[in-house]
């Protein structure tokens, strides 16, 4: 088990207009969630045909829920160039075209919230400076359960779930 103190808890707005700067040039797991508070996991999710499903989700609605978790661990990414990846600068829908990350949910999200601000809620960055980054990810996302991720995701029965499922 990861004792986990996570740093950031900062806008993604305020890291734009830093230009990633806050965000350390190191490898480690990062977080975005809809609260400045400290992340605390989601409930877990339910499979489609679960009954409890629609109640579930119900209840999700009403916190200040961790939408995305991922890493930065790679030989040529870090921290600050992985978050910075996610944001496409001057980007104007019908103008540039749309990166194929795009079919990446995480991406998705904070391409909405970067050119629709009006209909997203303030997303928070968090992060971890940490070695083994993957091993990270994978455990924090099983314990977390962070709704746009769809890869190594469990249900409330430990059950693993496919994206089909989600």
């Amino acid at each position: 088990m990861y004792k986990i103190y996570w740093q950031g808890g900062v806008t993604l707005k305020e890291l734009v207009e830093k230009r990633f700067s806050a965000v350390p040039a190191e490898h480690g797991v990062y977080l975005i969630s809809e609260t400045a508070n400290k992340p605390v996991p989601n409930p877990a999710t339910k499979r489609r045909d679960d009954p409890g499903r629609e109640q579930a989700i119900q209840i999700s609605r009403n916190i200040d829920c961790i939408l995305y978790i991922g890493k930065a661990a790679s030989a040529t990414s870090n921290l600050r160039t992985r978050l910075g990846s996610y944001y496409i600068q001057d980007y104007e829908a019908g103008v540039a075209p749309v990166p194929k990350r795009n079919k990446h949910k995480g991406a998705a999200w904070l391409h909405t919230h970067q050119n629709y601000p009006d209909y997203s809620p303030t997303l928070y960055v968090w992060w971890i400076v940490i070695p083994n980054a993957l091993q990270a990810e994978t455990h924090l996302i099983r314990h977390m359960h962070p709704y746009l991720n769809t890869y190594k995701r469990f249900d409330s029965n430990g059950k693993k779930l496919s994206p089909k499922d989600l």
